[in-house]
C-alpha cells in the first residue's frame, strides 16, 4: 500500500472492512496499523474516521465505497484552473506539488483559482498536521493554503474526530 493512490489505499480499506465485517477493537488497530505506515493518505483517514465512529460499520463501510467510486476527477475550469486539495479541514487546505507550482505561476500572472476538495479528502483538524507531516516524509511537497483567500469548494462528508486512531499501535 506504499506504493498505492491514497483514494484507492482508502476505497480498499473500506472494501475490507465491508466484506470482512470488521467492527471494534479489530477495526481500531487495523486502521490505526494503515495510518501509521501511510499518515500523508488523507482519504484514509476520513474513511477510517467514519468506520471507527458509526454507529453501523458495515452500512457506513459501503457507503464509503460508494462516495469514492463515483468521484470525478478534477477537471480545469475554462476561465481559471481548478486545483485539487490533497486535504482541507476548517479554513486550511493542504495542496500537493506539482500543483503549488499551478498556484505560483496563477498567482504571478492574475489567473484565477478555484481550489477543489473532492470527498475523502476532508479531514478533522487534528488529522491535518499528520497528513501533511506524512506528505512532506513522503516528498510530495506540501503547502498550506488559506481558503479564505482564494475561491474553493469543498465536497463530501465531514471527517468526524475519532482520537482512538491518533494512539500509536503497540503491535
Amino acid at each position: 500500500h506504499q506504493r498505492m493512490p491514497a483514494d484507492e489505499l482508502a476505497l480498499e480499506f473500506s472494501r475490507a472492512v465491508a466484506e470482512w465485517n470488521f467492527f471494534g477493537p479489530e477495526l481500531v488497530l487495523a486502521a490505526r496499523r494503515m495510518l501509521e505506515h501511510r499518515p500523508d493518505a488523507a482519504p484514509l483517514w476520513w474513511s477510517a474516521a467514519r468506520l471507527v465512529t458509526a454507529p453501523d460499520v458495515l452500512s457506513r463501510a459501503y457507503e464509503i465505497v460508494d462516495i469514492l467510486e463515483g468521484q470525478p476527477a478534477v477537471e480545469p475550469d475554462h476561465d481559471g484552473l481548478s486545483v485539487p486539495i490533497w486535504a482541507a479541514s476548517n479554513d486550511t487546505a493542504i495542496v500537493l506539488s506539482p500543483w503549488t507550482h499551478h498556484l505560483d505561476e496563477a498567482e504571478t500572472t492574475g489567473r484565477p483559482v478555484r481550489l477543489v476538495c473532492d470527498a475523502g479528502h476532508r479531514v478533522h483538524s487534528e488529522f491535518l498536521p499528520h497528513v501533511f507531516k506524512g506528505a512532506s516524509n513522503r516528498g510530495d511537497g506540501p503547502r498550506l493554503v488559506e481558503l479564505k483567500s482564494v475561491e474553493h469548494r469543498i465536497e463530501g462528508p465531514e471527517c468526524p474526530l475519532a482520537s482512538e486512531l491518533l494512539r500509536t499501535s503497540a503491535i
